[in-house]
């Protein structure tokens, strides 16, 4: 089952509306979320927290991606998947 949704999160005084698609992968699932036009991919690690991991072509890009926007990200997933 594959769905498309969105998560809202308040960063930096912004409330942010951010395009999410839910992947089922086998035994898990991945979270695949739209930042600046780059996708990262949210996956559960074993204590149920989410590990972001980029694609080959987005690893050049990773300096300008705001690792504690995606820190938010993954902590307002847990809050919606517990």
């Amino acid at each position: 089952m594959d769905t498309d949704f969105e998560i809202t999160l308040q960063y930096k005084g912004t409330e942010l509306l951010l395009q999410a698609h839910y992947v089922s992968t086998g035994y898990s699932y991945k979270i695949n979320v739209e930042i600046n036009g780059r996708i990262i991919s949210f996956e559960p690690d074993e204590e149920r927290n989410f590990r972001a991991l980029l694609n080959e072509e987005d690893l050049a890009a990773r300096d300008s991606i705001d690792k504690k926007l995606v820190e938010a990200i993954a902590l307002q997933l847990v809050e919606l998947f517990r």
